[in-house]
C-alpha cells in the first residue's frame, strides 16, 4: 500500500520565497500493508499536474510576487513552512455552538491525515469532524501547490453549498491577511475558489469532466443507498477523473450491506488496493457521560459486554452511560450511527442482535490503523 500526499505533507520549502518554493503533487511510498508510513511525500511529481495551457498563462499572469510570499513569511515566520504547525494554527472553522474558532485537528483527523494512501475508504461514526478535519487539509493543500485540483462530491447540492460556505470559504476569509494578498481567489462563486497559483476546489454533487489531483466524496453510503444513478456516476465518472497516483477518499457512515460503499469496505478489508480506515465511537473522547446513577438494561449490558471483547478492551463506566442514553434517544437506529463494524452495516433490527458479520478480520487491528 502506498502512501500519498501533495508536496507540502512534510516536506520543508527549499528556500525564503514561497513563490519559487511551491511543491508539486508527490507520492511516497509506504511499506506493503500501509504500515510504517506517515503519509509524507518525499518524491516530487509533475509541476502541471495536469493544467491547461490557459489555466498557466492565467497563472503566471497573477501568480504570487515574491514580494507578497516573503511579507507573508516576514510576519508569520519560518514556522508558515511548517504544514503541522499550519493545521494547528492558521485556519478557522465555526463549532457547534457557531463560535469561530482556531482549527486544531483532532484524533480522528489525525488517525486519517497522517495514514492518507492514493485510495482510501473511511468507516465511520457521527459527530467526529471528518468532513471538516479534510475540507481544512484540502485546503492547506491548494494553498501551498501549484497547479492542484480538488474536487469534493456532497450527498445534495444543499450540502455542497454548506460545505463550500461555512468549511472552505470561512476558513479561507479568517486566513491572515498576509496569506490572503499572496495567495488570492482570482475567481469565486457558490462552489468553488480558483487560486491566483492556479490550484482550485470546487464543491458539487459529482465530477465527470475534467482531471482533478484529489476527489473527496462524502456520505458515499447514503448515495449508494439513496441515489443509485448518482453513484454510478460518481463510480464511472468522477473516480475514473484522478490519476493513478492522485487521492481518492471516501468517507460515510453505513447504509446497509449492499451497493458500492459497502463493497469498497469488504474489498479493502481482504487486500485490494484501496485503505480501509474506521474510527469507533469508544475513541472519542467526548462520548462519555457522568456514570451517577448508571442504569443499563439487561439487553443493554450484553450488547456493552460482548462489544468489549470483541474490540479487546474494557469500557469505562462513563462510555458506558454515554452508549445507554444515546441508545434510548435513538432506538435501533443507535446501531446504524454508533456502532461496530457489524452493527453499522446491518439494519437496526438485525444489528441488535450480531456483533461480527465477518469471521476472520481482526476489527480491534483495522481500527487501530
Amino acid at each position: 500500500m502506498e502512501a500519498a500526499w501533495a508536496g507540502c505533507w512534510g516536506v520543508e520549502m527549499k528556500c525564503r520565497s514561497l513563490g519559487k518554493a511551491m511543491p508539486d503533487v508527490s507520492v511516497e511510498a509506504a511499506t506493503a500493508d500501509g504500515e510504517g508510513g506517515d503519509g509524507a511525500a518525499a518524491v516530487a511529481g509533475d509541476v502541471g499536474c495536469g493544467a491547461t495551457a490557459e489555466v498557466r498563462a492565467e497563472v503566471g499572469r497573477d501568480a504570487p510576487s515574491d514580494a507578497a510570499l516573503d511579507a507573508a513569511l516576514a510576519v508569520l515566520g519560518e514556522k508558515l513552512l511548517d504544514r503541522s504547525w499550519r493545521l494547528s494554527n492558521l485556519y478557522y472553522v465555526t463549532d457547534k455552538s457557531g463560535e469561530r474558532v482556531r482549527f486544531v485537528p483532532n484524533w480522528a483527523q489525525l488517525r486519517l491525515f497522517d495514514s492518507l494512501a492514493h485510495r482510501n475508504v473511511d468507516l465511520k461514526v457521527r459527530q467526529l469532524g471528518v468532513t471538516t478535519g479534510y475540507c481544512i487539509l484540502w485546503l492547506d493543500a491548494v494553498l501551498f501547490n501549484r497547479n492542484l485540483r480538488v474536487g469534493i462530491v456532497a450527498h445534495t447540492k444543499d450540502d455542497a453549498m454548506i460545505i463550500f460556505r461555512d468549511k472552505i470559504q470561512f476558513a479561507y476569509d479568517n486566513l491572515p491577511e498576509e496569506i490572503r494578498a499572496a495567495v488570492f481567489a482570482r475567481k469565486r462563486d457558490a462552489h468553488e475558489i480558483l487560486l491566483n497559483n492556479g490550484s482550485s476546489i470546487r464543491v458539487g454533487v459529482t465530477f465527470r469532466s475534467g482531471t482533478v489531483q484529489v476527489l473527496h466524496v462524502t456520505e458515499y453510503g447514503y448515495i449508494c443507498q439513496r441515489q443509485l444513478q448518482r453513484a454510478d456516476e460518481i463510480k464511472t465518472g468522477a473516480f475514473q477523473a484522478v490519476p493513478a497516483d492522485g487521492i481518492i477518499v471516501v468517507e460515510s457512515t453505513a447504509k446497509g450491506r449492499a451497493g458500492h460503499f459497502y463493497e469498497l469496505c469488504q474489498g479493502a478489508q481482504k487486500g485490494n488496493d484501496w485503505r480501509f480506515r474506521f474510527l469507533p465511537w469508544y475513541l472519542e473522547p467526548s462520548y462519555a457521560l457522568s456514570p451517577e446513577r448508571a442504569i443499563e438494561y439487561k439487553h443493554e449490558t450484553e450488547y456493552l459486554d460482548k462489544l468489549e471483547g470483541v474490540i479487546g478492551q474494557e469500557l469505562t463506566a462513563e462510555q458506558r452511560q454515554w452508549w445507554c442514553g444515546k441508545h434510548r434517544e435513538l432506538g435501533s437506529d443507535m446501531f446504524a450511527e454508533y456502532g461496530w463494524f457489524d452493527s453499522l452495516f446491518h439494519s437496526p433490527l438485525v444489528a441488535a442482535f450480531i456483533l461480527v458479520f465477518e469471521s476472520g478480520i481482526n476489527w480491534a487491528a483495522a481500527a487501530a490503523v
